[in-house]
Protein backbone atom coordinates (compact mmCIF):
# COMPACT_ATOMS: atom_id res chain seq x y z
CA UNK A 1 0.00 0.00 0.00
CA UNK A 2 3.40 2.52 0.49
CA UNK A 3 3.51 2.90 -3.64
CA UNK A 4 3.59 5.85 -4.72
CA UNK A 5 1.81 5.70 -7.93
CA UNK A 6 3.51 7.53 -10.96
CA UNK A 7 2.11 8.97 -14.11
CA UNK A 8 3.71 8.87 -17.23
CA UNK A 9 3.00 10.84 -19.99
CA UNK A 10 3.21 9.68 -23.68
CA UNK A 11 5.89 11.51 -25.27
CA UNK A 12 4.58 14.02 -27.75
CA UNK A 13 5.24 12.99 -31.47
CA UNK A 14 4.99 13.97 -34.57
CA UNK A 15 1.63 13.10 -36.11
CA UNK A 16 0.89 13.23 -39.69
CA UNK A 17 -2.49 14.04 -41.05
CA UNK A 18 -3.76 13.40 -44.51
CA UNK A 19 -6.29 15.32 -45.76
CA UNK A 20 -8.21 14.05 -49.58
CA UNK A 21 -9.96 17.01 -51.70
CA UNK A 22 -11.97 15.11 -54.09
CA UNK A 23 -13.79 17.05 -57.20
CA UNK A 24 -16.71 15.64 -57.56
CA UNK A 25 -18.47 18.02 -60.13
CA UNK A 26 -19.91 17.01 -63.85
CA UNK A 27 -16.54 17.75 -65.58
CA UNK A 28 -14.61 14.48 -63.47
CA UNK A 29 -17.38 12.20 -64.87
CA UNK A 30 -16.44 12.31 -68.31
CA UNK A 31 -13.37 9.69 -68.97
CA UNK A 32 -13.96 7.98 -65.65
CA UNK A 33 -11.41 10.62 -63.78
CA UNK A 34 -13.76 10.46 -60.87
CA UNK A 35 -14.01 6.70 -60.45
CA UNK A 36 -10.02 6.44 -60.90
CA UNK A 37 -9.44 9.15 -58.30
CA UNK A 38 -11.39 7.06 -56.06
CA UNK A 39 -8.72 3.87 -56.91
CA UNK A 40 -6.19 6.29 -56.28
CA UNK A 41 -7.88 7.17 -53.45
CA UNK A 42 -8.47 4.00 -51.86
CA UNK A 43 -4.55 3.52 -52.15
CA UNK A 44 -3.83 6.29 -50.35
CA UNK A 45 -6.08 5.28 -47.17
CA UNK A 46 -4.20 1.73 -46.89
CA UNK A 47 -0.96 3.80 -47.16
CA UNK A 48 -2.06 5.83 -44.08
CA UNK A 49 -3.85 3.04 -42.31
CA UNK A 50 -0.11 1.02 -42.93
CA UNK A 51 1.82 3.83 -41.46
CA UNK A 52 -1.01 4.86 -38.29
CA UNK A 53 -1.73 7.77 -40.07
CA UNK A 54 -4.95 9.99 -39.85
CA UNK A 55 -6.94 10.81 -42.71
CA UNK A 56 -9.44 13.32 -43.38
CA UNK A 57 -11.66 13.20 -46.70
CA UNK A 58 -13.50 15.91 -48.33
CA UNK A 59 -15.58 16.20 -51.72
CA UNK A 60 -15.74 19.40 -53.78
CA UNK A 61 -18.95 19.10 -56.33
CA UNK A 62 -22.24 20.51 -57.00
CA UNK A 63 -21.51 23.81 -55.61
CA UNK A 64 -20.73 22.59 -51.95
CA UNK A 65 -18.37 20.98 -49.85
CA UNK A 66 -18.69 17.61 -48.02
CA UNK A 67 -16.72 16.02 -45.44
CA UNK A 68 -17.11 12.49 -45.89
CA UNK A 69 -14.76 11.22 -43.46
CA UNK A 70 -13.86 13.21 -40.65
CA UNK A 71 -10.42 13.13 -39.32
CA UNK A 72 -9.80 9.95 -37.57
CA UNK A 73 -7.40 7.25 -37.86
CA UNK A 74 -7.58 5.78 -41.57
CA UNK A 75 -9.81 2.81 -41.19
CA UNK A 76 -8.75 -0.20 -42.59
CA UNK A 77 -11.38 -0.93 -45.26
CA UNK A 78 -12.24 2.41 -46.52
CA UNK A 79 -14.55 1.03 -49.80
CA UNK A 80 -18.00 1.78 -48.71
CA UNK A 81 -17.07 5.52 -47.79
CA UNK A 82 -15.81 5.87 -50.87
CA UNK A 83 -18.63 3.61 -53.03
CA UNK A 84 -20.99 6.94 -51.34
CA UNK A 85 -19.45 9.57 -53.40
CA UNK A 86 -21.27 10.66 -56.20
CA UNK A 87 -20.45 13.37 -58.57
CA UNK A 88 -22.11 16.11 -60.43
CA UNK A 89 -22.85 19.86 -60.53
CA UNK A 90 -20.40 22.89 -60.70
CA UNK A 91 -16.88 23.19 -59.33
CA UNK A 92 -16.47 25.13 -56.24
CA UNK A 93 -12.65 25.07 -56.48
CA UNK A 94 -11.77 28.19 -54.85
CA UNK A 95 -14.33 27.75 -51.96
CA UNK A 96 -12.61 24.55 -51.53
CA UNK A 97 -9.44 25.44 -51.64
CA UNK A 98 -10.08 28.32 -48.90
CA UNK A 99 -11.94 26.47 -46.77
CA UNK A 100 -8.93 23.25 -46.97
CA UNK A 101 -6.34 25.93 -45.78
CA UNK A 102 -8.29 27.32 -43.01
CA UNK A 103 -8.67 23.63 -41.89
CA UNK A 104 -5.38 22.95 -41.68
CA UNK A 105 -4.30 26.63 -40.12
CA UNK A 106 -7.18 25.49 -37.25
CA UNK A 107 -5.41 21.91 -36.83
CA UNK A 108 -1.97 23.36 -36.89
CA UNK A 109 -3.05 25.53 -33.76
CA UNK A 110 -4.72 22.72 -32.29
CA UNK A 111 -1.95 20.13 -32.93
CA UNK A 112 1.39 22.67 -33.37
CA UNK A 113 3.53 19.41 -33.65
CA UNK A 114 1.20 17.79 -36.25
CA UNK A 115 2.70 17.30 -40.15
CA UNK A 116 -0.12 18.18 -43.05
CA UNK A 117 -0.53 16.31 -46.20
CA UNK A 118 -2.82 17.91 -48.91
CA UNK A 119 -3.87 15.71 -51.77
CA UNK A 120 -6.19 17.67 -53.93
CA UNK A 121 -7.51 15.38 -56.62
CA UNK A 122 -9.32 17.94 -59.23
CA UNK A 123 -9.13 18.50 -63.74
CA UNK A 124 -8.71 22.17 -62.03
CA UNK A 125 -11.59 23.59 -64.37
CA UNK A 126 -12.81 26.46 -62.89
CA UNK A 127 -13.48 30.10 -63.72
CA UNK A 128 -12.58 31.29 -60.17
CA UNK A 129 -9.42 33.70 -59.79
CA UNK A 130 -6.82 31.55 -57.14
CA UNK A 131 -4.01 33.61 -57.32
CA UNK A 132 -4.34 34.98 -53.31
CA UNK A 133 -4.80 31.10 -51.97
CA UNK A 134 -1.75 30.01 -50.58
CA UNK A 135 -0.79 26.92 -48.18
CA UNK A 136 2.14 27.01 -45.95
CA UNK A 137 4.18 24.53 -44.10
CA UNK A 138 1.76 21.79 -46.03
CA UNK A 139 2.98 19.19 -48.29
CA UNK A 140 0.67 19.94 -51.10
CA UNK A 141 0.05 17.26 -54.09
CA UNK A 142 -2.20 17.81 -57.06
CA UNK A 143 -3.37 15.30 -58.56
CA UNK A 144 -5.14 15.72 -62.41
CA UNK A 145 -8.30 14.03 -63.22
CA UNK A 146 -8.41 15.24 -66.45
CA UNK A 147 -9.32 12.22 -68.22
CA UNK A 148 -10.39 13.77 -72.03
CA UNK A 149 -8.59 13.40 -75.61
CA UNK A 150 -8.11 16.69 -75.13
CA UNK A 151 -6.14 18.10 -72.31
CA UNK A 152 -6.18 21.58 -71.05
CA UNK A 153 -3.76 21.85 -68.29
CA UNK A 154 -5.83 23.81 -65.74
CA UNK A 155 -4.39 21.29 -62.37
CA UNK A 156 -1.31 21.89 -63.66
CA UNK A 157 -1.27 25.56 -63.71
CA UNK A 158 -3.04 25.40 -60.54
CA UNK A 159 -0.04 22.90 -59.43
CA UNK A 160 2.21 25.57 -60.51
CA UNK A 161 0.36 28.34 -58.72
CA UNK A 162 0.26 27.11 -55.46
CA UNK A 163 3.87 25.52 -55.32
CA UNK A 164 2.50 21.98 -55.31
CA UNK A 165 3.64 18.61 -56.64
CA UNK A 166 1.93 18.04 -59.43
CA UNK A 167 0.98 14.25 -60.55
CA UNK A 168 -1.55 12.96 -63.49
CA UNK A 169 -4.07 10.09 -62.48
CA UNK A 170 -3.51 7.91 -65.26
CA UNK A 171 0.60 7.54 -63.97
CA UNK A 172 -0.28 6.68 -60.87
CA UNK A 173 -1.29 2.81 -59.41
CA UNK A 174 -5.40 2.20 -59.67
CA UNK A 175 -6.74 -0.30 -57.72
Amino acid sequence: MGRALKFRYPLLKQQTLTIALLDTSSSTLGGSGLSQAKGVLKQLAIECYVKRQQLCIMTFGNNRIQTVLKVQRAPKNIERTLNKITGGGGTPLRKALTEARDFILRQHKHYPLQEHRLFIFTDGRSKEEMQDIEFTETALTIIDTECGAVKLGHSKNLATHLGANYMHLQSLPQV
